[in-house]
């Protein structure tokens, strides 16, 4: 090995070495496996650089003891932290983490992937807009921006909007949600009978499943197709009913939810992945899980319109196949389409590369933002705890 060869390994060890001092506190973390935060762990990790500890967060219907407990699991998790990233569902505790982030000197980082206002009020009901309860959660949404130096969304089209309401030296940052990587191309479906239809997820209004349903009742004569739903929650017993009364229990299938792990055979055993159908703001800004996974895993997929979908639009092309929001009529011609013209066979077995492609792109300015943050931080006076 040359000289010059020598001195090139040796500067990127010492880089190295320098962006494994980076440490990043990873705090009140829900699932460690849970597709979002796995993903900017292992970009922090791999592609950052940085040494990443967790703190799990407690769930107890004890709202006192659970969040005290979070507290000082928060608090011993980012002693002597560069960065502190608060997780999604957690953004009430957006101010405590500020607070300690300012005191060691870490940039603080929020993950706003899920606001209070709309996953609480818009997708399950739980108060009504002009409750105290929506008026808490509006402020808790807009507290965490004001609290973050970087504050993380989904799609270019959320942190546009957000953006234009913050002030300060906060970064607004979209980092897709991207496929796991068991969301890998499979086989291109075959041309069967029937046409096997999948939804699966959560029973919640932003996903619409009542608008699936109904499309489905309207293509029962001329077409063969069957539908089967996997996951639960509130409104599953709803959408149980609604499949009884248009005489579809021979047709639909109701499945528990399943491990992360059966969701690439589920995938594969159907020709056509449905992703969300609801009307509320959030439905319209978003790109959900399942559209990511059907589409790295090769199928193709139904949704309804949003203009967050133009990230990924020139990627994959007609595999993706959209629909008005809360027209299960259109939905239900655009499923007669596919199977009269077995659109379900096409070979998008290129797709997992692009989108993950897409993704690190996009991760790699946050990255870099991140970086020149922590150096700048270390320059500065700190006080560690």
């Amino acid at each position: 090995m040359d000289e010059s060869a020598t001195m090139t390994s040796r500067n990127e060890s010492r880089v190295g070495a320098d962006q494994h001092k980076f440490r990043v506190a990873y705090v009140n973390v829900h699932n460690s496996d849970y597709p979002r935060n796995r993903l900017i762990r292992e970009e922090l990790a791999r592609k950052g650089g940085y040494s990443v500890s967790i703190s799990q967060k407690l769930e107890s219907r004890y709202f006192a003891s659970k969040t005290l407990v979070n507290y000082l699991r928060i608090f011993g998790t980012t002693k002597n932290s560069d960065v502190i990233v608060l997780s999604e569902f957690s953004l009430r505790y957006a101010p405590f983490t500020w607070l300690l982030s300012r005191f060691g000197g870490a940039v603080h980082v929020v993950d706003g992937f899920v606001r209070l206002y709309e996953s609480r009020v818009e997708d399950a009901s739980e108060a009504s807009p002009r409750s105290w309860k929506a008026f808490a959660y509006r402020a808790i949404d807009r507290l965490s921006v004001i609290c973050s130096d970087m504050y993380l969304v989904d799609t270019k089209m959320r942190a546009a909007r957000i953006a234009a309401g913050s002030r300060g030296s906060n970064t607004v940052v979209s980092l897709p949600v991207g496929a796991p990587s068991w969301a890998r191309s499979i086989s291109p479906a075959t041309k069967s009978a029937p046409v096997k239809f999948l939804y699966y997820g959560n029973y919640i209004h932003l996903h619409g499943v009542d608008v699936i349903v109904k499309a489905f009742s309207h293509i029962r004569d001329d077409c063969e197709a069957t539908l089967t739903l996997v996951g639960e929650g509130s409104l599953r017993r709803e959408i149980e009913i609604l499949v009884q009364d248009l005489g579809l229990g021979d047709r639909c299938v109701f499945v528990d939810p399943v491990p992360e792990s059966s969701l690439r055979d589920i995938i594969a055993a159907h020709d056509v992945v449905l992703g969300i159908f609801g009307t509320s703001s959030k439905a319209g800004s978003v790109i959900a899980n399942k559209v990511w996974q059907g589409l790295a895993c090769g199928r193709l997929v139904i949704t309804r319109e949003s203009p967050a979908l133009g990230e990924i639009s020139p990627i994959i092309g007609s595999q993706l196949m959209t629909t008005p929001e809360g027209d299960d009529v259109h939905l239900a011609g655009i499923m007669r389409t596919i199977i009269q013209q077995d659109l379900y066979t096409s070979d998008f077995s290129k797709t997992s590369e692009k989108l993950q492609d897409y993704v690190q792109a996009e991760f790699r300015p946050f990255l870099e933002e991140l970086t020149e943050r922590v150096k700048a931080h270390r320059q500065a006076p700190r006080r560690r705890r």
